[in-house]
């Protein structure tokens, strides 16, 4: 896409709007991921591996145990078996609050379009946006 064009496009910073303007998903489909994207919490054994305080194997060795005491918590396993403070625990915690899954992730975990053309759409996204406050 030429410069001209791009920059011709009004850019929206809704990821979600943007594939609705293109057709490439539907407004209700757009809704729904961004309530599915707004409520859904990442897991904590996924932020405590992002931030380097858990190796894999420790995080199957906590869902091992998990899998036998269901009512049992990740954090609480991880700390009781030495893997992490309780402080790291904490730490998690109040990022678990306010991280939230990205809306790519969302459309592409719900099946709303194939791979291929969710990422051409995420890098033309990403390049109108950059155009746009390239402009400002």
């Amino acid at each position: 896409m030429s410069t001209a064009v791009a920059m011709s496009h009004t850019v929206p910073f809704d990821f979600a709007q943007f594939l609705v303007d293109r057709d490439a998903i539907t407004v209700a489909q757009a809704e729904s991921a961004r309530q599915t994207a707004d409520t859904e919490r990442l897991p904590i054994g996924q932020l405590l591996l992002q931030g380097g305080a858990l190796s894999v194997k420790q995080i199957m060795t906590v869902l091992a145990v998990q899998a036998d005491h269901p009512t049992e918590k990740f954090g609480q396993i991880a700390v009781r078996h030495g893997f992490i403070t309780m402080k790291q625990l904490e730490e998690a915690l109040q990022t678990q609050a306010v991280a939230r899954r990205h809306l790519i992730e969302v459309i592409s975990r719900m099946g709303l379009m194939r791979p291929e053309a969710l990422l051409e759409l995420t890098v033309a996204y990403v390049t109108l946006l950059e155009l746009t406050l390239a402009a400002q």
